[in-house]
């Protein structure tokens, strides 16, 4: 009887101690279950792709500053107001991030792990700062340079990055939706503010 009621306590702490399943929850998290058990090789190989383009994509900012500073751009360049996109895009993901706090899927979920290496001083999921970032980039150079091939190859690749982070377990849909907005309408906002031949401050 006393190894009875042992049992059925051990059965109560651990139901109610367990992280809960993706299964039979909300459509975001459905969602992330969906992309996270596709099974595909093509697409497992096209998600680990996009994930490991996004660090040297990210350093296109960066550079590309720096190219312009030597060159002695004048004047708001595309260099210039590609690298501000990005920069503020990651800023304000990680002041929003600091608020929100919500743990990450493979945190929350039983049934989600993190698939490679996970940031220990980022444990927070919304938004992406990736998908942000992203998306400021590929806004900000179709901005610069108004091509079809500029949109789509820029679009196609900040999509790759967004999804990718979903199916490694480390995001929400909702957390790259939201990121992908966010890198948009910063991307906007910098190239309303600075529009290209306008005199940068000294």
């Amino acid at each position: 009887m006393t190894i009875a009621r042992l049992a059925f306590g051990c059965l109560a702490i651990c139901s109610v101690e367990a992280a809960p399943t993706v299964a039979q929850s909300n459509v975001d998290e459905r969602l992330l279950i969906g992309v996270y058990q596709t099974e595909s090789v093509t697409f497992a190989r096209t998600m680990r792709w996009a994930d490991r383009s996004a660090v040297p994509g990210f350093a296109a900012g960066p550079v590309g500053l720096a190219v312009g500073v030597v060159r002695g751009d004048r004047g708001f360049s595309s260099l210039y107001r590609f690298a501000v996109a990005e920069a503020a895009a990651g800023v304000l993901a990680f002041g929003f991030k600091s608020v929100v706090r919500r743990p990450r899927p493979y945190v929350t979920f039983s049934d989600v792990r993190a698939r490679g290496r996970v940031a220990r001083w980022d444990p927070f999921a919304f938004p992406s700062a990736h998908a942000a970032m992203a998306f400021a980039l590929a806004t900000s150079a179709t901005f610069s340079h108004p091509r079809m091939l500029t949109a789509s190859f820029g679009y196609a690749w900040a999509a790759g990055v967004a999804a990718s982070r979903v199916w490694l377990g480390v995001h929400y849909p909702s957390d790259v939706l939201v990121g992908a907005l966010l890198g948009v309408a910063v991307a906007f906002a910098v190239h309303a503010l600075a529009p290209q031949g306008n005199t940068p401050p000294r």
